[in-house]
């Protein structure tokens, strides 16, 4: 078995002095010792050891006759090795430096093994969605995005990850149902994906008033638990499960009140004031406790809009705070938290409604003051973001 050695030509002055003084945590190159890459293709590896200023690497192989090395090279701070697959089997790479000697296995074969992070999903039509495939060996050609109905859902390459992974992006365009993922040798490699053209869920609206002029929140919460199979009514949860704060003091010049982020600031049965995600969700379990359910609230503050639609489309209604009627909302109303000194800025017409359904351009809301309405996809999600994304899904 014949070893061949490989010397990197003398690196530029210039480059040897900046390798001196870099000596961070950047300059560590990666630690895989292995790789597993088709046979008769070309590859390149980082080598697993520290630029070495002081002395040129030695590269050797192990089998000339399943590996060829082509070449090496300094990229900047880290040693790129070269090679070209001749046939099945493994072979050895030894890089060698005045400090340290590693080696990389390097496994040729003729069988690829490919895997895909979804087995299924379901969405509406107009939203996105990214999985990624991972392809052994590593250094295979790009697998080709697939569909089985493009007029469904279009798959197209997003990004080329490396080291044999790849993230695909799935545009919805239509309802119905189709198969996406990838094509790699004539063989597919797929999850079935079904597209609503618009998710609506059957829940019954429950209305604020008049018994409750300031319980949006509350009220949207009784239609939600009822959704669920609960039979409670909102005054109940008002009265009984939620966590109220009605006091008040003045000094000087400066109100202090209650933080809506932690309780219910005021009476719902007053006119003012209201809460958000927090409180609710703190609410909805003590009653969910309270009837020995196995469910749970959640609160999911932070999602992103298409993580809402994602649980109305798997039949989850979502609890979302914005504003009466999508008006523009208003920031007049300023108070100090009564615990902390904390400033509090109460959003005037701040409300709460269900989140029940959704198309490309639409969503459907099931509203404590106007029952089932409908909005534009995109003043929804203004206002979802102008009231910091609050939201609570019971599961």
């Amino acid at each position: 078995m014949k070893k061949r050695v490989f010397i990197i030509a003398a690196l530029i002055a210039a480059f040897a002095v900046h390798s001196k003084v870099c000596t961070s945590a950047q300059d560590k190159l990666n630690d895989k010792n292995s790789y597993s890459i088709a046979a008769n293709s070309a590859f390149e590896f980082d080598a697993p050891v520290d630029v070495d200023a002081d002395s040129f690497p030695e590269v050797s192989n192990s089998d000339d006759s399943v590996l060829e090395v082509v070449d090496i090279l300094n990229n900047g701070g880290k040693y790129t090795v070269k090679v070209k697959s001749k046939k099945t089997g493994s072979s050895s790479i030894t890089v060698k430096t005045s400090r340290e000697s590693k080696s990389v296995k390097i496994t040729v074969t003729d069988k690829v093994k490919v895997s895909l992070d979804t087995q299924q999903y379901v969405t509406s039509a107009g939203n996105t969605y990214f999985f990624k495939a991972s392809v052994s060996p590593v250094n295979m050609t790009a697998p080709a995005p697939y569909s089985s109905d493009a007029s469904i859902a279009k798959t197209e390459l997003y990004k080329d990850e490396g080291l044999g992974s790849y993230t695909y992006k799935v545009t919805t365009l239509a309802g119905g149902k189709a198969s996406v993922g990838i094509e790699l040798s004539g063989v597919y490699y797929s999850f079935g994906i079904e597209v609503k053209d618009i998710a609506l869920l059957d829940i019954v609206p429950v209305l604020q008033n008049p018994e409750l002029p300031a319980g949006c929140e509350v009220t949207a919460l009784t239609a939600l638990l009822n959704y669920h199979g609960c039979n409670v009514s909102k005054t109940y949860m008002a009265d009984n499960m939620l966590e109220k704060d009605d006091s008040y003091t003045r000094v000087g010049q400066k109100e202090y009140r209650a933080n809506p982020s932690k309780v219910f600031v005021g009476n719902p049965r007053k006119t003012y004031f209201g809460c958000y995600a927090k409180p609710i969700a703190n609410a909805a379990n003590k009653y969910l406790k309270s009837i020995s359910s196995e469910k749970q609230a959640y609160d999911i503050s932070g999602s992103s809009p298409n993580t809402l639609y994602y649980y109305v489309a798997n039949n989850i209604p979502v609890l979302v705070w914005g504003t009466i009627g999508m008006s523009q909302p208003s920031y007049d109303k300023t108070w100090y938290d009564k615990d902390t000194g904390e400033p509090v800025q109460w959003v005037s017409g701040e409300h709460c409604f269900v989140l029940i359904g959704f198309d490309e351009t639409r969503v459907v809301v099931s509203d404590p003051l106007y029952g089932v309405k409908v909005y534009s996809k995109s003043i929804f999600e203004k206002r979802y973001g102008e009231l910091s994304k609050q939201a609570v899904v019971i599961k």
